[in-house]
């Protein structure tokens, strides 16, 4: 999950602050942390 990130900012070339990549960036950080909580809550449950 927090590789998918990884990768994406590899992809992102333009380093300097765009709107549009900063809010994307932001989506997918926001539903890395909601899945990796998803499945911590998950576990928990089943352990």
């Amino acid at each position: 999950m927090f590789s998918f990130i990884y990768i994406f900012n590899l992809l992102n070339f333009s380093y300097i602050p765009n709107p549009i990549n900063t809010k994307l960036y932001n989506i997918l950080e926001g539903l890395s942390k909601n899945t990796y909580d998803f499945a911590k809550e998950g576990l928990s449950k089943w352990s």
